[in-house]
């Protein structure tokens, strides 16, 4: 997960807004579902572990909102979302 925090670190100071699930963070999971959840979400690329995609049925139905709406770019499997510039 470190390497993770260091990769949105890096990609907030470049100026695209990265974000990633911490567990037991539940302010940071809150930031996040809000984000996904506005009219025009800011997160450009957001890492998910498969354990949190295992066991969040609330991430898969944001994700599957994000996609209805068009906001969902792709998929890497198996660690990352990314928006794009346009959407975002």
């Amino acid at each position: 997960m470190l390497v993770l925090v260091v990769q949105v670190n890096q990609l907030d100071a470049a100026g695209i807004v990265a974000r990633c699930f911490e567990t037991g963070n539940a302010e940071i999971a809150r930031e996040i579902f809000q984000d996904i959840r506005s009219a025009e979400p800011t997160i450009r690329l957001l890492y998910v572990t498969p354990e949190k995609v295992a066991r969040s049925d609330q991430f898969i139905r944001e994700m599957d909102g994000l996609h209805r709406r068009g906001k969902l770019v792709r998929r890497a499997a198996p660690s990352a979302l990314r928006f794009p510039p346009g959407l975002c």
